[in-house]
């Protein structure tokens, strides 16, 4: 199994902004300000690779709560760790951050320990296979992430709330 991160190039053609990060340095003020608009829970972790993870999984969180209220079959497990992927390929570039470390991390924030046991290999595999054959969906998600972290508005969550909800019921459908 190759890295997530190789699997990305048609996805990450464009290279988002970097910020100067430095490990042990405070999230960068872009990183709170768009997770405060999402959640309460502030962003902490000892790196950028840490940060990253925790971002993801708050946000990822946050849309959740927003849609579904709580991932209770495959199909939420399966759309949330696809957004997991992408959030974190957007968040480890931005921050910059360990793309690996920071899914592995934030995957396990979200769908909890068991569960992801469970159905990370089969996320991973799916989700490398989107990048493959399905990248245009992936770059949607991205760009929207890549649009709400630089303007974190009402509008710009709801768009990624409408794209989670049209992925949930695409995946529900098969």
């Amino acid at each position: 199994m190759g890295s997530k991160r190789e699997c990305l190039g048609a996805h990450l053609a464009r290279e988002p902004e970097r910020a100067t990060y430095r490990v042990g340095d405070a999230p960068p003020h872009q990183l709170r300000l768009a997770i405060s608009a999402v959640t309460d829970e502030p962003v902490s972790g000892k790196n950028a690779t840490e940060n990253a993870a925790n971002a993801v999984a708050l946000l990822t969180t946050a849309i959740v709560k927003k849609t579904i209220s709580n991932i209770a079959d495959d199909d939420d497990r399966f759309v949330a760790g696809i957004f997991v992927f992408v959030f974190s390929d957007y968040f480890t570039l931005v921050l910059p951050g360990n793309f690996e470390e920071a899914s592995t991390l934030a995957m396990m924030k979200v769908l909890g320990i068991e569960e992801f046991h469970r159905g990370f290999d089969t996320i991973q595999e799916s989700y490398n296979e989107l990048v493959r054959s399905r990248p245009k969906i992936l770059e949607g998600i991205s760009k929207a992430c890549e649009t709400w972290f630089k303007n974190p508005g009402a509008s710009e969550f709801e768009t990624l709330v409408e794209l989670f909800k049209v992925a949930r019921t695409h995946v529900a459908q098969k």
